[in-house]
């Protein structure tokens, strides 16, 4: 009976040895972190064919997902026949003054726990609008660490705006340069309060169709914070010289620069702006699949 005792003891000793010399061997196997996902879409009101959705989402499955414009004909075509499709997944759709949320987040309750989350308007930009918004979640990976997801849309100074109607495209281009600024500053202000309460060392990805791309002081913004874009970043990147924004339906997109975009400060895997026909036919956006770890 002694000598099983000493046995047990001496196992017992070795697993809480093990256990100090690797505390997180779940999540950094062969000296790596463990690899998550995010995909980022403007799902363009849900005008577009709720098939090829399904099928874009069936092949690129992420650990999280963020949308924007996800207007009531949205929700009803693309989320709840995905979220009834895949019961594990959890939308965050906070209603900001009693309108639908525009940019909800998707998890994965198989991958992450929910700590907390918000959303708001975005304050710079034309009024009134609710369809540019900011949307957060806090979650918990299952033994990985916090992850804190940021989603917004940015803004754009249109033509059919009262106030607008007369200015110049270089006029407009202005105004909207301040109001991308203005979005810049409030997402990073959220994220300093966010991890001022639950701790600085939290990873953070940002993503959204920014409606601005990497010549913007907005965008130099993000990125001077410590938020690196997976598009340039991506230890694999998908540099192709196109847009991620089109038209609907057509299956190409023009050369320019991207305006959907994915920022972290984690380490940044894989980008993949998926340009599959049945990405063209379901929004006007190609999403972008990122791997991250945590």
């Amino acid at each position: 009976m002694v000598r099983h005792r000493k046995k047990i003891a001496g196992l017992l000793a070795l697993v809480f040895s093990l256990c100090l010399l690797f505390p997180f061997a779940s999540c950094d196997a062969g000296g790596k972190e463990e690899e998550f996902s995010v995909l980022t879409w403007n799902v363009f009101l849900g005008n577009g064919d709720g098939d090829s959705f399904a099928t874009v989402l069936e092949e690129n499955l992420p650990d999280v997902l963020q949308m924007q414009e996800a207007s009531p004909q949205a929700y009803t075509k693309f989320i709840q026949p995905f979220v009834s499709a895949h019961s594990e997944y959890f939308v965050s759709d906070i209603p900001l003054e009693g309108e639908t949320l525009r940019t909800p987040i998707l998890f994965n309750t198989e991958k992450f726990d929910y700590i907390d989350g918000g959303a708001e308007l975005l304050t710079d930009g034309f009024k009134p609008t609710n369809t540019k918004t900011l949307s957060w979640l806090l979650l918990e990976s299952k033994g990985c660490g916090k992850l804190l997801c940021v989603n917004f849309h940015g803004v754009k100074c249109l033509t059919k705006y009262e106030g607008y109607q007369d200015l110049t495209q270089e006029e407009r281009d202005a105004v909207e340069e301040e109001w991308h600024l203005g979005n810049a500053r409030q997402l990073l202000e959220k994220i300093d309060q966010v991890k001022k309460e639950y701790g600085t060392q939290i990873k953070t990805v940002i993503s959204g169709d920014c409606n601005f791309d990497s010549t913007s002081g907005a965008y130099a913004a993000i990125v001077e914070a410590g938020y690196r874009d997976a598009e340039k970043s991506a230890e694999e990147n998908m540099q192709d010289g196109l847009r991620t924004s089109h038209s609907l339906g057509v299956e190409k997109s023009k050369a320019g620069l991207s305006i959907d975009h994915v920022f972290s400060d984690a380490a940044l895997y894989q980008h993949r702006i998926i340009r599959t026909r049945e990405a063209y036919f379901a929004s006007d956006h190609c999403p972008v699949y990122v791997t991250f770890g945590l």
